[in-house]
């Protein structure tokens, strides 16, 4: 009897398996767009994005960088918005099927309001979509791929 309660048990595991991955196999996934990076993303149209903001800063009040990118899916050059406070609103012309980077951009806050670990009250914004507030975060050059941007806001290369 206990030869059959040896075949049994592999078999019925074996079974049990093959249902199991069946339900996996049979469940789409999901596709969701996240945010790879250590910014934020701001989805303003199926078509209009802001990608890995964040703003780089030695510390509060102090000037700062804003970083990310704006993708612009659609067939038209679309204008985005992107303000974080502390200096006033930057306008960016996204031509079609097209993604600005704003790392070289040289885009600097005079005073950023939040320290390094907080978020900043940010607005991003199109004529064709209207404004979205968003949270974006405040990072100092603790990261050493981050730091020489630091170095450029503050004059330094």
């Amino acid at each position: 009897m206990t030869s059959q309660v040896r075949w049994r048990t592999p078999g019925a595991l074996l079974a049990s398996s093959i249902v199991l991955s069946a339900c996996a196999f049979t469940q789409p996934i999901p596709a969701r767009d996240m945010a790879l990076g250590d910014g934020v993303r701001v989805e303003l149209s199926e078509d209009i994005s802001a990608e890995n903001l964040m703003i780089l800063t030695r510390g509060q009040g102090e000037r700062g960088h804003l970083l990310g990118a704006v993708a612009n899916r659609s067939d038209r050059t679309v204008q985005v918005s992107i303000d974080p406070g502390g200096g006033g609103a930057f306008t960016i012309d996204a031509p079609a099927r097209s993604k600005v980077n704003l790392t070289h951009a040289g885009l600097v806050i005079e005073a950023v309001a939040m320290a390094p670990g907080a978020t900043q009250p940010t607005t991003v914004s199109s004529p064709a979509t209207g404004a979205f507030a968003v949270e974006v975060p405040v990072l100092d050059g603790t990261l050493p791929h981050y730091d020489r941007f630091l170095n450029g806001v503050e004059g330094r290369v």
